[in-house]
């Protein structure tokens, strides 16, 4: 079994016990026990331990949704539309977990924890700018990820507390956050410029993704 196929066996195999006992050394070893894997073995898949455990999460909802996108190719060309059904893939995946959700996004919102939340974010952001085919390396590539993170952000937080059928009101919460964010990215086209401070790290990200394209000769997925 590869690392990954590891890591994610014993992060499913957590994800239940966590609302009892959090994003602790305690679900880890729950984890372990219940996929018959050594202690050692699994604290070795997450050296950093919690910092580690929860940017997996985050990986794995990451790519959960991108797999629900690539087959589910009827969410159609509008950039919009396709926003809003790459989160939707998002928040189903995680919806049996809501309660691990909560305690992931209270224990992010330390200032310690700031660095990690950063990185988690961007990489959410740009996984949803690529599910929904955008492929831009250009000025909007910087403002679409800036003010998605804001409705990403924004979004989860009421989807945590939405109790209607289906997450209904969440899914038109989203749809008006998304329009604003595209009439938003429109002014921000026409100003010209987010500042270089924000976006310093979305630069970062398009350098990367394009290292990543050179090295595999296709255009990172």
């Amino acid at each position: 079994m590869d690392t990954t196929a590891l890591k994610d066996e014993l992060l499913t195999a957590a994800l239940p016990n966590i609302p009892f006992d959090g994003w602790s050394r305690h679900s880890l070893g729950y984890a372990a026990e219940t996929v018959g894997v050594d202690p050692d073995v699994a604290a070795a898949a997450f050296p950093d331990g919690l910092g580690d455990l929860l940017a997996h999460f985050g990986d794995w909802a990451d790519r959960q949704m991108l797999a629900a996108m690539e087959a589910a190719p009827e969410a159609g060309d509008d950039a919009g539309q396709r926003l809003l059904a790459a989160l939707r893939a998002r928040f189903d995946c995680l919806a049996p977990y809501k309660d691990a959700v909560r305690r992931a996004v209270a224990l992010l919102a330390l200032p310690v924890n700031a660095g990690i939340s950063t990185r988690l974010m961007y990489r959410t952001v740009d996984a949803l700018c690529l599910a929904a085919g955008d492929t831009a390396t250009d000025f909007s590539f910087y403002t679409r990820r800036w003010l998605l993170a804001g409705v990403v952000g924004a979004a989860t937080l009421y989807w945590l507390n939405d109790k209607s059928d289906d997450h209904e009101d969440t899914w038109a919460f989203l749809a008006r956050r998304i329009g604003s964010m595209q009439a938003a990215e429109r002014g921000l086209a026409r100003a010209g410029s987010l500042g270089s401070l924000a976006e310093a790290p979305f630069r970062l990200a398009a350098r990367l993704r394009a290292r990543r394209a050179d090295r595999h000769g296709t255009a990172d997925a």
